[in-house]
C-alpha cells in the first residue's frame, strides 16, 4: 500500500521542530494509555480512538521528518512512504532490523488511514504495550542523524 510522495512540499528547520512538539505531546498521550489495564483500555472507544490517532499523527510526522533528512543529503526522491525508510538504511544511516520495524510502523500507518475499518483493538493494545520504543528509537535516531549532518542550504524559514 505505498503512498504516491509527487507533490509533498519541501520543509524546514521549524517545520521538523513543529513536528518534535507533535511527537512530544503524543508521547504523553500514548504513555498514560499504555498504563492501562488492557481490560480498561477496551472498555472505552476513546481509548482506542486517542491510540490509533495518536500513532499515525507521531508515525506520519516521523515520516516527515525522515523525508526532509532523505532531501537535505540528496538521498534521492522516494516513490512511496516506505522507500524513505529504506534511503536512510541503504545510506547506512539506519540499522537493517531498525529499518525493517519503521517499515512496519508505516504498513500500520498505512492500515489506519487505509482500511480503519479492519483494526483489531487487541493488536493496537499490543502495539501500544510493546513497540512504543520502535517509535522512540526512530524519533532519536533521526535527531542523531540531523545533528550529524547539518545541511547549510536549508532554510531555517520565516525569523
Amino acid at each position: 500500500m505505498g503512498e504516491s510522495l509527487k507533490g509533498w512540499q519541501a520543509m524546514n528547520l521549524n517545520d521538523v521542530r513543529g513536528k518534535l512538539d507533535v511527537l512530544a505531546a503524543n508521547q504523553k498521550q500514548l504513555e498514560w494509555l499504555r498504563s492501562l489495564p488492557q481490560a480498561d483500555f477496551l472498555a472505552d472507544v476513546r481509548n482506542l480512538d486517542s491510540t490509533l490517532h495518536r500513532l499515525q499523527t507521531s508515525i506520519q510526522a516521523l515520516l516527515d521528518i525522515a523525508a526532509y533528512v532523505v532531501g537535505s543529503l540528496k538521498l534521492g526522491t522516494p516513490q512511496h512512504t516506505a522507500d524513505i525508510i529504506f534511503a536512510l538504511r541503504d545510506a547506512s544511516l539506519l540499522d537493517p532490523t531498525a529499518a525493517d520495524n519503521y517499515a512496519t510502523m508505516v504498513a500500520f500507518r498505512n492500515r489506519v488511514v487505509h482500511l480503519y475499518n479492519r483494526i483489531d483493538p487487541g493488536i493496537v493494545y499490543e502495539i501500544l504495550k510493546k513497540h512504543i520504543s520502535d517509535l522512540q528509537g526512530f524519533h532519536k535516531t533521526l535527531a542523531e542523524v540531523i545533528l550529524r549532518h547539518p545541511d547549510p542550504s536549508i532554510t531555517k524559514g520565516p525569523a
